[in-house]
């Protein structure tokens, strides 16, 4: 790894890598040379260059927007590894889940009052489309493909009756139609949860990990959140929404903009860990599924 990194335009003065614990698609290294420290992340799950680019692409828009990233340094399309590699400054400080049970109460709270202001800060990034879909194209447009592709794919695989599926793509249909007036592509992370948090001490220092992130409905970004955080992590919620508004963040429209987001995050998850083999996520999924079925937008 230390010659692959060496030969990469600029790098040829790094002297030591060492591994970097952690991280559930990709691997990482911390790479030492005359300019500093330096994060190297290399994809495992999905290696397409094309993924690699609008990860790159999305984690510059949001350092141009002033969000709390590190600098990211190089991307590469397809490395020796066979893989796109991807460089970034090093960021001093330790995951928010790591960190956490060593924090006061008033700590979490001041890093959960940062953490929402650097969302809406990231929110209030705008672009012209939705990421994969012409300008033109309106959020019920999205919707609308994105449930006929997933009820297509579980018919295929049968983990769902498919009668429950398609009534469940319709309703998202239709919800769609009537949030899609207040919907507009947002800089969205889609994976905000404590290890995509970067703290040292009792301070918020970055946002990790925009692998996932598009053009998409910001309220997306609350799915995670009220699920993998604020349920997770009692205390995280108010003062999280207290800097997001510190900042300026507002959805109007937000509880009927977020049941759709949610009703795709359930039916995308539980095809995906069933494909990656995670039957404990894969329940989970089927679990917050089966309750958003009895809830109305």
């Amino acid at each position: 790894m230390l010659a692959v990194v060496r030969a990469l335009p600029g790098l040829a003065g790094v002297c030591a890598i060492v591994p970097v614990a952690g991280g559930r698609s990709h691997r990482t290294w911390r790479a030492s040379g005359p300019d500093g420290d330096l994060l190297v992340k290399l994809p495992l799950r999905e290696p397409d260059p094309d993924r690699a680019r609008r990860h790159a692409v999305m984690h510059r828009t949001a350092y141009a927007a002033g969000v709390p990233v590190a600098r990211l340094r190089l991307v590469v399309d397809r490395s020796p590894l066979g893989r796109p590699l991807l460089v970034f400054d090093w960021l001093p400080g330790v995951d928010a889940v790591a960190a956490w049970p060593g924090l006061t109460v008033e700590d979490r709270r001041a890093v959960a009052f940062a953490w929402g202001q650097a969302v809406a800060w990231m929110h209030a990034t705008t672009g012209g489309a939705f990421t994969g879909h012409a300008a033109r194209v309106s959020w019920d447009e999205v919707v609308a493909a994105r449930a006929s592709e997933l009820e297509r794919e579980h018919h295929a695989l049968r983990l769902l009756p498919p009668a429950v599926v398609t009534a469940a793509a319709a309703r998202l249909r239709a919800a769609a139609r009537r949030v899609a007036p207040l919907v507009r592509p947002a800089l969205t992370h889609l994976d905000l949860h404590l290890p995509n948090v970067l703290v040292n001490g009792a301070r918020m220092v970055g946002l990790l990990d925009f692998e996932h992130a598009r053009w998409w409905d910001a309220a997306a970004d609350f799915v995670k959140l009220r699920a993998w955080v604020f349920e997770a992590y009692p205390g995280t919620a108010e003062p999280f929404l207290a800097g997001y508004r510190d900042a300026g963040g507002h959805l109007p429209g937000f509880e009927a903009r977020q049941w759709v987001c949610e009703g795709l995050e359930w039916l995308s998850g539980i095809a995906y860990w069933h494909h990656v083999g995670d039957t404990a996520l894969g329940a989970d999924y089927r679990s917050r599924f089966a309750a958003w079925l009895d809830t109305d937008p």
